[in-house]
């Protein structure tokens, strides 16, 4: 009889939207306070919510605006034949759900996550995909909150099931890739057709693609990639084939060996001192490099790296050409130089840009690349008229090395860009007191 009285009275409430205002308010005031407390406020009220407040509170409102106590209500209530009904139950069977109050909403919502991710990791664990290499990134993922976090909890909002098949499917992956899979790099969409049944599952427009991002990147200790190049980078390092042609670096003199051995096109180029483009794909099957004399110049300037192969023609010098921003290419040909022991010296242009390129490189070698012509008496040489802007300067904050961080204070107080072209001289001097203790007179400049 109770509960036949409660539904009555909130088929009575529904049947008139005058109240709706009203119960939405209450409800926002009961996840507020967890009981009938507080005040109910409403503004700009019609004509109808009033006569229809009116009618049950036995209060005039005068103007557009009604204030009364929530408590006021259920005494009102208490009045008609719907005593009985309590204004809690009423309120949830106006809304067909479950009264919570926000901290009890919170707390509930932790708790489905938390079920969530144990019942997901449980799921890897019976798929055999929770390995060792899983198991951290989803620590980092889960436990610290980043590598992924709220790009997964996003598709967890959206679905959970969805969610869950997305992190199985990049847990797979990040072992196929680690068991070697076809022994050998293999292609983005043949990957995904392969693991998930879709060639375009992981694509970077899609979520399952930006997670596999974050996975790879963790597991190889790179940053989250924020451009095209550092995406091909980590695609590379992890053992996937991305666009192996935009990605490229020019180099001379420098030789390039196979697992069976030298390779003979890039030592044709050599024995004709020409010059030679390398792209990804070119590099995939290269295990080592050498140079003459394990020293190597690179030149972020093309310009530039064309005038230096024409003044050191048939001499056994080495130099590699980034082509602006570097690009994959030239990083994993850097690897390759240093893994073979050799010292790398980097010249660019003297700009945010070109320092924050320098120091990326010093980091990633740090023992066998020196920043070559940076100093601020080639900036006094090389500056220009050319204003750098504010948000340009900026980027310098994040620039680690000492010798550039000396550089970079000289930019910050001309505000004016540098140019390698203006450097040529320079450069070519360098090249032209080669083998004569080089290494050690770079050191003094």
């Amino acid at each position: 009889m109770k509960h036949d009285l409660q539904v009555e009275c909130v088929k009575y409430f529904k049947s008139n939207d005058a109240y709706k205002r009203l119960f939405q308010a209450m409800r926002r005031q009961w996840k507020k306070y967890g009981r009938i407390a507080g005040w109910i406020m409403l503004e700009q009220v019609t004509d109808r919510e009033k006569r229809a407040l009116q009618s049950i509170l036995g209060i005039y409102f005068a103007g557009n605006e009604v204030k009364f106590k929530m408590s006021d209500f259920q005494k009102a209530l208490q009045e008609t034949k719907y005593a009985t009904v309590a204004l809690p139950d009423l309120i949830a069977g106006y809304f067909g759900e479950i009264l919570l109050t926000n901290q009890a909403g919170r707390e509930q919502t932790q708790k489905a996550k938390q079920d969530f991710v144990a019942a997901a990791i449980e799921s890897l664990k019976l798929e055999g995909a929770y390995t060792e290499l899983v198991s951290a990134w989803l620590v980092c993922l889960l436990t610290e909150k980043s590598a992924g976090y709220m790009l997964f909890m996003m598709e967890y909002e959206k679905s959970a099931i969805t969610a869950q098949q997305m992190l199985s499917y990049v847990a797979q992956t990040v072992n196929y890739l680690a068991a070697g899979g076809v022994g050998s790099k293999v292609r983005l969409a043949v990957l995904a057709a392969f693991i998930t049944g879709n060639p375009h599952y992981f694509d970077r427009s899609q979520s399952a693609g930006r997670l596999l991002l974050y996975a790879l990147s963790y597991n190889s200790g790179m940053a989250y990639p924020k451009d095209a190049e550092s995406v091909l980078e980590v695609y590379f390092t992890a053992g996937i084939r991305s666009d192996d042609i935009s990605s490229f670096t020019t180099a001379y003199g420098v030789s390039l060996y196979t697992a069976k051995g030298i390779h003979p096109a890039y030592e044709g180029f050599i024995r004709e001192s020409e010059a030679y483009m390398i792209n990804l794909a070119g590099l995939e099957h290269i295990t080592h490099a050498s140079v003459s004399d394990d020293i190597v110049f690179i030149v972020e300037n093309q310009m530039v790296f064309s005038a230096l192969c024409e003044s050191v023609k048939n001499k056994k010098i080495a130099i590699v050409c980034t082509s602006g921003q570097m690009k994959t290419a030239s990083l994993i040909l850097i690897d390759l130089l240093c893994a073979a022991g050799c010292k790398l010296y980097y010249s660019g242009d003297l700009d945010p840009e070109g320092i924050l390129i320098a120091d990326h490189i010093v980091k990633r070698h740090p023992e066998q690349v020196t920043p070559w012509h940076f100093t601020v008496r080639d900036y006094e040489d090389c500056r220009s008229q050319e204003v750098i802007s504010v948000e340009r300067l900026k980027k310098l904050k994040n620039v680690e090395h000492e010798g550039l961080q000396e550089i970079s204070a000289e930019l910050l107080i001309h505000k004016k860009a540098g140019y390698q072209e203006i450097l040529l001289e320079k450069l070519r001097d360098d090249m032209a007191a080669f083998g004569h203790d080089f290494d050690n007179e770079c050191k003094k400049k």
